[in-house]
């Protein structure tokens, strides 16, 4: 998601910048890339598993289908590396 489309993303919800506010729309946001993701692992990846054994079972797709939301939950709290020169 580009800078631009996150700062309407922010100025939709009332995104005000305070600590509050910043932390509520990063737990937002961070949910909502969780099911997005997951979700479009588990539309792509149980069907595939399903055809491939022909019987519908717990496997590997399940572990690959969390490890996607859990990237979701993630993303949202990487801050970007700045220079340490920069910041004196």
């Amino acid at each position: 998601m580009s800078r631009k489309r996150l700062i309407i993303l922010a100025d939709w919800i009332g995104h005000k910048g305070d600590p509050m506010s910043d932390k509520l729309f990063r737990a937002l946001l961070s949910v909502e890339l969780a099911v997005l993701l997951g979700g479009s692992t588990a539309a792509w990846a149980l069907p595939a598993a399903m055809a491939d054994r022909g019987y519908w079972a717990i496997g590997g797709e399940w572990l690959l289908i969390l490890a996607a939301a859990g990237l979701g939950l993630y993303l949202p709290y990487i801050r970007p590396r700045t220079n340490k020169k920069a910041r004196r």
